[in-house]
């Protein structure tokens, strides 16, 4: 996933027929490291590629800090302790092996997870092209998650007159 951003072919050459030059043998100063980390540049990445068109960067940020239920994943997140794991919190330890942050944002993998009061937008932005439910599901897991995605999209068809 790292490596995604950059378009790149790998070429085996024995190290016999590699001349060592400075820039691969020179050891780099602290000063000359790019201020991101890897983390942050591997965030960025995924903001820009699978932020749903439906909210922005911004807007995800902010609503992640005022959703009740991901403000308690955060927390135990950071901590590792899944006291409470009734109601809202359940979905998010079944999968916390596969959740990270940073800042307010959560991750699972490489998705982002919306709060919940950007689900419906994403879903109905998702659903404009009245594609039905196999393609809508695949390409909202493509680039987000939420607890009980398959059954939104769902109810969201089911109940959607030119779907039908």
């Amino acid at each position: 996933m790292k490596l995604q951003p950059y378009d790149f072919t790998v070429v085996y050459k024995p190290g016999h027929m590699m001349a060592a030059d400075i820039l691969s043998r020179k050891p780099m100063k602290e000063s000359d490291t790019e201020t991101c980390t890897e983390t942050e540049n591997y965030l960025y990445f995924l903001t820009k590629t699978d932020i749903p068109i439906a909210v922005t960067l911004e807007e995800l940020k902010q609503a992640s800090e005022k959703d009740d239920t991901l403000t308690k994943v955060r927390t135990c997140l950071q901590t590792d302790k899944w006291t409470n794991r009734k109601g809202k919190i359940w979905p998010f330890f079944q999968v916390r092996d596969k959740l990270s942050m940073h800042g307010s944002l959560i991750l699972k993998g490489n998705k982002l997870v919306i709060p919940e009061m950007l689900q419906q937008r994403v879903l109905k932005s998702a659903h404009e092209s009245h594609m039905g439910i196999v393609k809508r599901k695949r390409l909202i897991r493509e680039k987000v998650w939420f607890p009980n995605i398959d059954s939104l999209v769902e109810n969201n068809v089911k109940t959607c007159q030119v779907c039908q």
